[in-house]
């Protein structure tokens, strides 16, 4: 998970800027941006990061999976800042190969990717390890954390049902990616535009299009700010769950989210300045690190949902629903950039409306949490120590086998 977000890092810092320097309209650059969202839709059972939520949920027990998925939080966190430092430098010194640093920069980050992927096939092994598989033996260790998460039920919608996830803790994860994606879209822009007051159309060498590329500079800086929120929040969430619940955690995501994206509204430059007052940075900064917050609790609370209700409903076709699942990441994705140049055409081109619109989906998503009663526990449900769970697993025939502790 790291190589995967240290390329999508790159493509943050880099990507919107790089197409409107190339002298792509800025209000048409989100169409570029339908290319990842519509091969995930496309390819989904080869998109990367269905089997690596997928591995997660086979290899590691279910009183573990929360905190397996919060250590892909602390990976991304990883990754983001990796791409992010990577992005800051000039990398045609260290490779001449490349003729630009653009050129240099994807080409690195594929190669992180390649070697991180390698590393996960090479030292990984499939063995599921659920309560209902034969052979499991849950380790001391595990049994207290067993007890909180494992002996209940997962919650999604109305009632207790695990069927109903893809309704509930889907919609709620659907929403959340809208917001995103407005920010991953344009957020460096937002900083060259509105903050510094620069232009990516005009002439190269002129103090519009410096104070633009030192905006997109500042953004950069900001998104290794969001990395390094993510890699200390992260090691947190599990803590956070135990003692405020799966709903109050998660909401609170989302509100951090919608406040975040609302602010990029009313932060801005002041026409006349030369440059951005130190205040009006440190508020940029700040709104772009609070972040980390988001993006640490989406990739940890939303799988494990999912991956405690699959446990119990589809131990077999983990695959299939976490490739499922992750579609209502790519369907925001492809709403936002359809959507996104009709609305900057409306409001010319300023591109914090969009993100401000992003953040009303965020309050969205985060009024559904709990409406749909999304929850990691449903406490409406007989609680069942793992003990008596694996009591009852049975051998191939038929036979009561004795727990193996």
């Amino acid at each position: 998970m790291l190589g995967v977000q240290c390329c999508y890092s790159v493509q943050i810092n880099r990507g919107s800027a790089t197409l409107q320097l190339l002298g792509m309209d800025e209000n048409k650059v989100s169409l570029a941006w339908l290319a990842g969202p519509l091969s995930g839709l496309m390819v989904q059972p080869l998109a990367i990061q269905a089997p690596l939520r997928a591995l997660v949920t086979d290899v590691a027990s279910e009183g573990q999976q929360p905190l397996g998925n919060a250590y892909i939080g602390l990976m991304t966190g990883c990754g983001n800042l990796v791409g992010s430092f990577l992005s800051s430098r000039s990398l045609t010194k260290l490779f001449p190969i490349f003729r630009t640093d653009v050129q240099a920069l994807f080409a690195a980050a594929a190669f992180i990717l390649c070697l991180t992927v390698g590393l996960c096939v090479t030292y990984v092994r499939e063995k599921p390890t659920s309560a209902a598989g034969q052979g499991y033996q849950r380790a001391p260790s595990e049994r207290s954390a067993a007890n909180v998460s494992s002996a209940r039920a997962p919650r999604f919608g109305s009632g207790s049902d695990d069927e109903s996830f893809g309704d509930s803790d889907g919609g709620a994860n659907l929403f959340t990616w809208f917001g995103f994606f407005t920010l991953f879209v344009f957020v460096n822009t937002w900083v060259g535009r509105n903050i510094y007051l620069g232009s990516s159309s005009a002439a190269e060498g002129s103090d519009a299009r410096r104070l633009f590329e030192a905006g997109v500079r500042l953004g950069g800086l900001g998104n290794c700010l969001t990395a390094f929120v993510t890699v200390v929040y992260s090691p947190m969430i599990t803590s956070l769950l135990e003692r405020y619940g799966t709903r109050r955690t998660y909401a609170f995501s989302q509100l951090v989210e919608a406040l975040c994206l609302f602010a990029a509204f009313f932060i801005r430059g002041t026409p006349g300045q030369e440059h951005p007052s130190l205040l009006l940075k440190t508020a940029t900064l700040i709104t772009m690190g609070a972040f980390g917050v988001v993006w640490a609790t989406t990739m940890a609370v939303p799988w494990a949902l999912v991956g405690a209700a699959l446990n119990r409903r589809y131990p077999g076709r983990v695959g299939l629903f976490t490739t499922l699942f992750n579609v209502s990441q790519s369907f925001p994705q492809l709403f936002v950039s359809l959507g996104s140049p009709w609305i900057l055409d409306k409001v010319g081109g300023d591109v914090s409306v969009v993100m401000a619109i992003g953040g009303l989906f965020a309050l969205v998503g985060g009024a559904l949490i709990f409406v749909l009663r999304v929850d990691l526990f449903d406490d409406d449900v007989e609680e069942r120590s793992v003990y008596e769970l694996e009591d009852t697993v049975r051998d191939e025939g038929g036979e009561r086998q004795e727990p193996m502790y």
